[in-house]
């Protein structure tokens, strides 16, 4: 009997994560209180451009509004004076929360909020650093679990939640580190380091 109620499960979820793949639900933007783990399958409605409504199909009281979320673009003067590879482009044009590389150049260590924004975002997203620069990621305990992951290097910390985890990393050769958030990378929590030579 357990088996046929465990099956039935599975289908349900199947069934519900295929209609928010049809009706085209990619993600979930609202607060995540009270479920700030576990799985979240999100619908995501937009009206006016400004504000978002939003639900989760697995939690049925789980829903509410948040800015929209928008694929910007990076703006050419800015990525033209960072000499950034069209790699690093492309890769914050499908960043949530870019608005610009912020310098922190001059600064032995920088901190990056885990969880930021409305708790899908790394804030802030893209930073420009000298080499031997120490970045410190700290969970806000906002948006369920996250993670650091570096796609082009073997940099990393593993899926936290709670608030105050910190993962810390001194980048001393010079490049473009760019990060995402395994659980939250199709909606854009990504982030990069730019580490450059004064």
């Amino acid at each position: 009997m357990n088996t046929l109620l465990e099956g039935f499960s599975d289908i349900r979820m199947l069934l519900a994560l295929g209609a928010a793949l049809l009706i085209g639900g990619a993600w979930y933007g609202g607060t995540t209180a009270p479920f700030d783990t576990g799985p979240h399958v999100g619908m995501m409605g937009q009206s006016g451009g400004q504000e978002a409504s939003n639900s989760c199909l697995m939690h049925g009281t789980m829903h509410g509004n948040g800015p929209a979320r928008t694929n910007g673009t990076v703006d050419e003067a800015v990525a033209d004076d960072l000499n950034l590879d069209a790699q690093t482009k492309e890769w914050l044009e499908g960043t949530r929360g870019f608005e610009t590389i912020e310098d922190r150049t001059g600064e032995r260590e920088v901190v990056v909020e885990v969880g930021g924004g409305n708790g899908l975002t790394y804030a802030p997203v893209a930073i420009r650093v000298d080499p031997g620069t120490t970045i410190r990621w700290v969970w806000t305990g906002n948006g369920g679990l996250h993670d650091v992951a570096f796609v082009n290097t073997e940099v990393s910390a593993s899926l936290r939640g709670e608030q105050g985890a910190e993962y810390t990393y001194t980048f001393t050769e010079p490049g473009e580190y760019r990060y995402e958030c395994t659980p939250h990378a199709s909606v854009g929590m990504r982030g990069v380091v730019i580490v450059e030579e004064s």
